[in-house]
């Protein structure tokens, strides 16, 4: 699906209620070549007569195996098959097609991922206050979007959250004179599922969001601008409330931060092991209830805001946190923390990632299993042990402060590497090169000179991608070598955000979501993307010109390249001939989108960030926080040990969907001639599918020719076991073969292919 938010259109004829009489129905199995070999107003499909009204059930494509799919629930007495060469609503139970029950699907169903070129497109996009928001203008994404499933609707799916800005800007001392509201939006529509105006809030400071009362639902927390944090439930209906703002132990406001303009980020952990979450945030603690619990002693605020990892990173059964420049272990019993020594009052705090980049035996504090500590401030990025002692340092190599470190294998050597986005340049380090360097691609991010990264392995070969986006291009590159392997236009002064990748719709493949502030200025930016080749292609299929050279899409016109892209020259020296898609700039929109792959064949991921300084192992999937003895250690495991990536289905192929037509019925209408037409459209699959799902109805002729009467969207959610019901209207006469066929366009990748379509016979009584 290129938009499953489309509604219900975009079809040659239009919808409407049935109505006419019954049409014929009988059976018989005569040879035939055309219908004229038939009686009794038979039709002949693929060597038959058909009478009208039968129902069966064929793919039309792809040869599968009928089945009757006008008896859900049958015994089985069908056809005989192997596993998948069912047609129609049916499975293959002991050698016979089996027809699906009433809210019945296969868990085992999987699709494949992919292994060819990333082709992202977008899926959706909140650009546009909807009618009656309360604060329209607040539309600004200057933190980092999150995800989780919070309970709305039935069933529920994942959801965006995101502080919404409306003019925030900042100087000194305080000069924080606008803020933001909280938006939470449908993680595979971006349709507005709530906003709260109730808390003005701190736009550049990333929520984060978990279970804090064990009532089996997360709340939000965020930062309010007039300093402190405020926690928002969310209900069935979507309807945000605050549960708390924070306060003191005497029960006073507490407005921790109301001197400074930040651009931090909240953190969630269970420090004392009780299950109940603490909320960290700037040095500073509180209960699960927003009760300032502590601080951490010497934290030292540098203007732009460090969320610190927290776990028990030496194995001592007591938990740590880290920020570069000290190491706090936290007394559960005292509920205090207290500074470890070992660092030197000259080292920097900044920006902390922690994972396991080898056994340096000869720098104090380290030991094996035990994670190293990454940090990135002023230009400078170091690797020190859990007592401060220095590993490696690489100072200055570009302009610029960094951002926030994000750590994988990108290159698929089985080692962690280490990716930094600075001013003028995104780097990738190698502890094991000489230089210390894996690649380094230019990028413009004059503006703040923080932004962060996400990692993830889009065409499953075991070398992570990076997703990346500065002032003027999202973009996605080769983990091993650097190279732009996609590319969008955007505008955004850049703050401390970073795009992240989760299943945002719970489809079992994974999606790009990325925030922009959106503020323009003609000329900044250059019009075309210099480092993006162009749209990647295997074979002329993938194009939508149909003309694929060296690996890239050619083209002649903009039309032949999608709204974000423009036919333009290829970059000097770039293999092939003609001219190529390349990422151009043609808006300046603020807000949220959502990329997928236009195959949507990525591997699946789960259906949580919550929080900016996210690995995986710090919530659960549906919110929950864990307890400190219970939290996996992420750098122990080898198919974690990251920091900013998300988690990756595991194999070759996901959980998938598998579209059926359980039904298809062709009615007629004696006064104008016309066709009524109705199908059942049924998930047979384990994942969810939003709206807009395509169906097709075609009138098959004697030839076999196909006439396309009908391209409709589906205008409601289809979970796993759910069916539901299309029909149209076509000025043809009830005469003939029909067949409705779901995802005609195959841009839905699903575990079954050969089982989409469904015909019938249609001849109207005189």
């Amino acid at each position: 699906m290129l938009d499953r938010g489309l509604s219900f259109g975009s079809f040659l004829l239009v919808a409407l209620v049935l109505a006419g009489c019954e049409c014929s129905s009988g059976g018989g199995a005569r040879a035939c070549a055309t219908a004229a070999d038939c009686s009794g107003g038979a039709a002949c499909i693929e060597g038959e007569c058909v009478a009208p009204g039968d129902g069966g059930t064929n793919d039309g494509h792809d040869g599968a195996i009928e089945a009757d799919a006008h008896t859900p629930g049958g015994d089985a007495s069908g056809p005989p098959c192997d596993e998948g060469t069912c047609a129609g609503d049916a499975r293959c139970v002991d050698g016979r097609c089996v027809p699906f029950g009433p809210g019945e699907h296969d868990e085992t169903c999987t699709r494949p991922e992919s292994s060819g070129p990333v082709r992202p497109q977008i899926q959706c996009a909140f650009e546009t206050a909807p009618a009656g928001d309360p604060r329209p203008e607040a539309i600004r994404a200057l933190g980092t979007p999150l995800v989780a499933n919070l309970g709305i609707g039935s069933p529920s799916r994942p959801s965006i959250v995101y502080v919404a800005d409306y003019a925030y800007t900042d100087g000194t001392p305080r000069g924080c004179t606008s803020g933001g509201v909280l938006r939470v939006l449908d993680g595979a529509t971006c349709v507005s599922q709530a906003v709260s105006t109730d808390v003005v809030l701190d736009s550049p400071v990333t929520p984060a969001i978990g279970d804090l009362d064990l009532d089996g639902r997360p709340e939000i927390v965020a930062a309010a601008i007039e300093g402190g944090l405020a926690a928002f439930r969310v209900a069935t209906d979507g309807s945000l409330s605050v549960a708390w703002r924070t306060t003191l132990e005497s029960g006073e406001p507490d407005t921790w931060g109301s001197t400074q303009c930040q651009w931090g980020a909240v953190s969630l952990y269970d420090l004392d092991d009780d299950a109940r979450p603490e909320v960290l945030y700037e040095g500073a603690v509180w209960d699960s209830n927003g009760v300032r619990v502590t601080t951490l002693p010497g934290w030292v605020h540098i203007g732009n805001g460090t969320p610190v990892p927290v776990g028990d990173f030496d194995d001592d059964g007591r938990v740590e946190a880290v920020a570069g420049n000290a190491t706090w272990e936290f007394d559960a019993t005292t509920r205090t923390f207290a500074i470890e020594s070992g660092f030197s009052t000259t080292v920097r705090a900044g920006f902390t990632a922690v994972a396991d980049l080898g056994d340096f035996p000869a720098v104090r504090g380290d030991a094996p299993g035990r994670p190293e500590v990454v940090t990135v401030m002023y230009g400078e990025v170091s690797v020190r042990t859990l007592a401060g002692g220095l590993i490696v340092e690489y100072d200055r190599l570009s302009e610029g402060n960094g951002g926030p470190p994000t750590i994988a294998d990108f290159d698929g050597d089985g080692v962690r590497e280490i990716g930094v986005a600075f001013g003028d340049s995104y780097e990738v380090f190698d502890l094991a090169e000489d230089d210390g360097r894996l690649w380094s691609q230019p990028s413009q991010d004059s503006t703040s000179q923080r932004t962060g990264s996400s990692v993830f392995d889009f065409n499953n070969d075991a070398r992570a991608e990076v997703v990346y986006g500065d002032e003027c291009f999202v973009r996605v590159y080769d983990g091993t070598t650097g190279d732009v392997v996609f590319s969008q236009a955007r505008f955004s002064w850049t703050w401390t955000e970073n795009p992240i990748v989760v299943d945002s719709d719970a489809d079992g493949s994974a999606e790009v979501i990325m925030g922009a502030s959106a503020s323009c200025n003609p000329g900044y930016c250059p019009a075309v993307d210099p480092l993006f080749a162009g749209v990647g292609c295997e074979s002329d299929a993938d194009c939508v010109s149909g003309a694929c050279d060296e690996g890239l899409c050619r083209c002649t016109t903009d039309a032949e390249c999608g709204t974000t892209y423009g036919c333009v020259a290829a970059i000097a020296g770039t293999p092939g001939d003609g001219n190529v898609c390349r990422a151009q700039h043609r808006d300046c929109v603020a807000g949220i989108r959502v990329y997928r792959d236009g195959s949507d064949r990525w591997p699946s991921s789960r259906t949580i960030w919550n929080q900016h300084g996210y690995h995986v192992t710090n919530v659960e999937e549906d919110g929950t926080i864990p307890r400190t003895s219970e939290m996996r250690a992420n750098w122990a495991d080898d198919e974690l040990n990251n920091f900013r990536q998300n988690v990756q289905g595991e194999g070759a192929r996901s959980a998938g969907p598998d579209l059926t037509i359980q039904s298809i019925t062709a009615l007629c209408s004696v006064t104008d001639g016309s066709t009524d037409m109705r199908a059942t459209l049924c998930n047979r699959g384990p994942v969810f599918l939003d709206t807009g799902i395509q169906v097709v109805f075609d009138q098959i002729g004697d030839d076999g020719a196909r006439t396309r009467l009908c391209d409709l969207r589906t205008t409601e959610p289809v979970a796993p076991g759910v069916c539901t019901t299309v029909s149209c209207t076509a000025p043809v006469p009830a005469d003939g073969v029909f067949e409705a066929t779901a995802d005609d366009a195959r841009t839905i990748a699903e575990c079954r292919e050969a089982n989409n379509s469904a015909r019938d016979v249609a001849d109207c009584l005189e």
